[in-house]
């Protein structure tokens, strides 16, 4: 037979390993008393956010409702290429493919 030292029962071992034990103190006569260890949330906690916070959220709120693609935008430059208005300049392509690059480039620096 072994000692199960949470447990003295032989029949029962292993079945209490986890229970955790009571909190006990000792009042000044040096008696027991058990204390109720359950928190009882608080139902006046309040959360205030700054004005630059509050300004913040809203402008996430109207970006993300906010359409990907500009309607207007992309209409007008549809009408521009139906109609052989819309030219491109070679040297704003190349100087955008160098900004990009050079930034793509700059994040990768350690």
């Amino acid at each position: 037979m072994s000692f199960d030292p949470i447990n003295t029962n032989p029949d029962s071992r292993d079945t209490n390993v986890n229970r955790p034990s009571p909190v006990v103190n000792k009042n000044r006569k040096g008696l027991s008393e058990s204390r109720s260890t359950n928190i009882q949330p608080n139902t006046q906690d309040i959360l205030h956010l700054s004005s630059e916070q509050e300004e913040h959220n809203n402008l996430v709120n109207a970006i993300k409702k906010s359409p990907d693609i500009r309607e207007e935008k992309v209409k007008e430059i549809k009408k521009s290429l139906e109609s052989g208005d819309y030219h491109i300049s070679s040297e704003n392509i190349a100087e955008r493919i160098i900004h990009d690059t050079i930034l793509h480039n700059m994040h990768k620096l350690p």
